[in-house]
């Protein structure tokens, strides 16, 4: 029965800590003008999912939004892609399940040509705050894109939190707090301030009750 358990957990934490297997997929532009198509065909990993709907692209790349199967632009890679500006120029790929600081973090690209790249390595400042698993680190603890403004929002675990606007410019970066410097993230951080409040607490009734002894040590 242990063995049979032990069995299920490492199938399990092999299968979360697996990447995800290629697919395609499309974003279009906050102005609804222009699509962007990433597609699978020319992967070497022949383990892909492609949808039929995107089959009539010839190529990963930018389109117009209104039926036409013409690319603007195209390139030759599959990665994720989060953003494409309203006059269909630019777009925002986010790094790999990175395996070293060396990885990408986030690039930019315009016309399908890299401008603005950022390493996990440049992004993270202290190579303790990140979380690793079998084969990978995690470094980003929230990524959102805002199609409106047209900015990329990534906050690290390490509690710095970055704006980029499209063409890949760092249009703020708000360092962590001292508590998240001493005390980490998230849970980490809940349990770390609930035993230093223990702590104190505890010492504050202990200098207590050394007050009170001596006190009535005093009046007797």
């Amino acid at each position: 029965m242990r063995v049979i358990f032990l069995l299920m957990y490492f199938t399990v934490f092999a299968f979360s800590d697996s990447e995800t297997r290629p697919y395609s997929y499309d974003i279009k532009s906050e102005n609804n003008k222009y699509l962007f198509v990433m597609r699978c065909s020319g992967l070497k990993n022949s383990n892909y999912t492609e949808s039929d709907k995107h089959k009539i692209y010839p190529s990963s790349g930018a389109y117009k939004n209104n039926g036409s199967v013409k690319p603007l632009w195209t390139i030759n890679w599959y990665a994720s892609v989060t953003g494409i500006s309203n006059d269909g120029q630019y777009i925002i790929r986010l790094g790999p399940w990175a395996r070293s600081f060396d990885e990408l973090g986030v690039a930019f690209y315009k016309r399908g040509i890299v401008i603005k790249e950022y390493s996990v390595k440049s992004l993270v400042y202290d190579d303790n705050k990140v979380e690793y698993s079998a084969g990978h680190l995690v470094w980003r603890d929230l990524t959102s894109y805002d199609k409106m403004t047209q900015i990329l929002t990534i906050k690290t675990l390490g509690g710095i939190t970055y704006k980029f606007s499209i063409d890949g410019n760092i249009i703020s970066k708000t360092n962590p707090r001292l508590y998240l410097i001493l005390f980490g993230t998230s849970s980490r951080r809940f349990i770390s301030i609930i035993a230093i409040v223990f702590v104190v607490l505890l010492l504050i009734q202990n200098l207590v009750v050394v007050i009170t002894l001596s006190r009535d040590i005093e009046e007797q």
